[in-house]
């Protein structure tokens, strides 16, 4: 039951009669998502809240939606603001041990792992740079050095990040402390506030 200011009192029911056990159910059907383009961008900050966010640009907490529909990438009010099940998470890894064979092994671990929604490699070129000793003294030479790591986004509520650095470890790799993605500093669209 929805009050009549609810966007959802507008929409038709849908009955679903083949229920194995014989019984009706009567849902509501998908809310087609508005066009909802933003003027502005909004950068998320420690500690922030849709209700608030929307309480501050709309004057209306309740507004909080707009927001949400404005950003149709991320499925989840909570994963908007990074405090859903989603986590994503960087694992360095040992570029000495990074064969094809031991990246494709840990694809096939991650493929499979259960909450795993998607991953990544990210590979770095850094240059670093040291003194020598030369003919006319000390110089400076950059040496290229290689960096490797996973990028994996997964649910919290089916797995660890810690099984994520066990994967790394049974695929051969050398991986270190994962480092938590979060999404403060990221910026979310704000739509304009329309009435209704």
């Amino acid at each position: 039951m929805f009050s009549r200011s609810s966007r959802y009192s507008r929409l038709p029911d849908t009955v679903d009669e083949s229920r194995a056990d014989g019984r009706t159910v009567t849902a509501k059907s998908l809310r087609p998502l508005p066009d909802t383009p933003a003027t502005f961008q909004h950068t998320i900050a420690e500690g922030d809240r849709l209700d608030n966010l929307a309480n501050r640009y709309y004057q209306q907490p309740q507004k909080w939606w707009r927001i949400c529909d404005a950003n149709p990438e991320i499925l989840s009010p909570l994963d908007l603001l990074g405090r859903g099940a989603l986590r994503t998470v960087r694992i360095p890894l040992d570029v000495a041990a990074a064969g094809e064979s031991a990246r494709a092994d840990l694809a096939a671990g991650l493929g499979a792992e259960p909450g795993v929604e998607r991953f990544w490699f990210e590979e770095v070129a850094e240059v670093v740079t040291r003194v020598v000793p030369g003919d006319d003294g000390p110089l400076t030479v950059g040496d290229e050095r290689r960096r490797l790591a996973v990028v994996v986004s997964y649910n919290r509520l089916v797995v660890v990040a810690a099984r994520l650095v066990e994967l790394a470890s049974a695929a051969g790799l050398s991986p270190r402390q994962p480092e938590a993605l979060g999404r403060v500093g990221k910026r979310i669209a704000v739509p304009p506030d329309v009435v209704g």
